[in-house]
């Protein structure tokens, strides 16, 4: 980059563009570095041979992945890359090609899609909890894949499921491909039994050509992630003209505003995106499912209540299965993501053509049992639409994912029946009110209202957005906490001590 390489700048820009578009160079470099070995591991996966000339490694593998095909190209087609690049590739060329595959993989045909989780843990694991990057055991993308194609055979009436004519599938954290390659195969599998194998190919174009109806994967976990979500967060996507997930924020009287930054989530943006483009962005073609393993706050926390609500209000039959019933933290061993401490759970939302506006979603729910991820991926297996592990859950709008509590539990009162506030404590959100002593807060409060006009936004520290004071500014009125009576005025008009 530091050389001027056109077509690594131009790279860059698309990158920026398309994918990331705070990335600096250093970003840009390692990340198209990341992309370009694990490219050269999927050609030696393949028994390509690399020191015949990345030119065409790169063509071949062009032929089934354009992306990582064309990573490799750019290196080769342009003499200024090949002479910048030589040291480099040529090192990593004579290391991978030096690699015994069938020692590596031990047998297994799809070891390389693990690689890239495996990869990332030791290359820079604090990029891989930074992206949320978790790979999804086939043990449970298989179950995921099934119950879906089961939806479809039920209450959609498509008798070929998942290989339906009609019917695409999208997976917004692709990663290396585990969900869209098991899907691919449930239909490969199911077209060959049912017409023969010539069929395969035919039932692959139809997925190719045909809009989205199903969503399905594993969408990254990333915490305080506001500011990340793109027009799902903002608003700009003109088709939607409000912002999407503005649907999800609780109305303040529900009293829940303080529990409303939990959504502020990739995960939830991800969750996002995918009702929207299956349920809202086209209201003649409102059918589908929505499929994923997330994190399970959303479940039962209080901020959640208006993503519940519009998700029973949305759809006609929700599935969830409890992946993690020992709770926060488990054992590493009981974990279905190792590196996650948080719950997960699997959810698949699906509405129907038979969808009644004014009745909630069915929602039933189902919990794996405690024990050891092996334990877990066996009871998963064995999870059906018409099993009778499933229990009803509540038909209250905003209620709880989770069964109705039964027996004396059910007679007690609830927390927030018995608190006239619940809040998150006192979050001034700046520092100078945290004096050493009180003669230090009174000074500044004294200095700051007795300052010109123009001078106390600055004194006050507001929180900014984009550049402009946010929900806490000098004008600001707010209402007191519980017990107090409001003040009517500003900061800003303040005069007293």
């Amino acid at each position: 980059m530091a050389e001027k390489s056109p077509a690594l700048t131009a790279l860059a820009g698309d990158w920026r563009e398309l994918l990331f578009p705070e990335a600096s160079d250093r970003q840009f470099a390692d990340g198209h570095a990341q992309a370009v070995t694990f490219g050269l591991l999927m050609a030696r996966s393949s028994i390509i041979r690399l020191a015949d000339g990345l030119d065409r490694v790169g063509k071949q593998l062009g032929q089934t992945n354009s992306l990582i095909g064309a990573a490799l190209r750019l290196l080769t087609d342009e003499v200024g890359n090949k002479a910048t690049l030589k040291t480099s590739l040529g090192a990593l060329v004579r290391v991978l090609d030096g690699v015994d595959w069938q020692t590596v993989t031990k047998g297994k045909a799809d070891a390389w899609l693990y690689f890239y989780e495996d990869i990332l843990a030791v290359y820079d694991n604090k990029l891989r909890k930074f992206t949320g990057s978790f790979y999804t055991p086939p043990e449970v993308v298989r179950p995921m894949i099934r119950l879906v194609d089961d939806v479809l055979r039920a209450h959609f009436d498509r008798s070929a499921g998942l290989a339906a004519p009609d019917l695409t599938l999208a997976d917004p954290a692709v990663g290396t491909g585990t969900f869209v390659l098991g899907v691919l195969r449930r239909i490969a599998a199911e077209v060959e039994s049912d017409q023969g194998a010539g069929a395969v190919p035919q039932a692959n174009e139809v997925k190719r050509t045909e809009r989205i109806t199903v969503v399905i994967g594993n969408p990254p976990y990333k915490e305080k992630a506001k500011c990340r979500g793109g027009w799902i967060e903002e608003g700009t996507d003109e088709a939607a003209r409000v912002a999407l997930l503005g649907r999800w924020i609780p109305p303040k009287d529900w009293g829940v505003g303080a529990h409303a930054k939990h959504l502020r989530n990739l995960y939830v943006y991800s969750w996002r995106w995918a009702t929207w483009k299956v349920f809202d962005h086209d209201p003649q073609n409102d059918t589908g499912i929505v499929c994923f393993i997330t994190v399970a706050g959303f479940l039962n926390g209080p901020g959640f209540q208006k993503m519940r609500d519009y998700l029973r209000r949305t759809c006609d039959r929700i599935w969830v299965i409890d992946c993690t019933p020992e709770g926060h933290q488990p054992d590493v061993p009981t974990r279905i993501f190792q590196a996650v401490q948080q719950p997960v759970c699997i959810v698949l939302a699906a509405r129907s053509k038979q969808k009644a506006a004014d009745e909630p979603a069915t929602v039933k729910y189902t919990v794996l049992p405690a024990g050891k991820r092996e334990e877990k991926f066996a009871a998963l297996a064995k999870i059906k639409l018409r099993s009778k592990v499933w229990q009803e859950c509540p038909t209250d709008w905003r209620g709880p994912f989770l069964p109705a509590a039964t027996g004396d539990w059910a007679s007690y009162p609830a927390i927030d029946e018995l608190f006239a506030y619940s809040g998150s404590g006192v979050m001034p959100g700046r520092t100078w009110i945290n004096a050493p002593d009180a003669k230090s807060l009174c000074d500044r409060w004294r200095r700051l209202t007795r300052a010109k006009q123009k001078q106390k936004e600055s004194l006050f520290h507001p929180h900014l957005r984009g550049g402009e004071p946010g929900d806490k500014h000098v004008n600001n009125v707010v209402k007191s906490l519980p017990g107090y009576a409001d003040n009517p005025k500003p900061v800003a008009d303040e005069k007293g001590e």
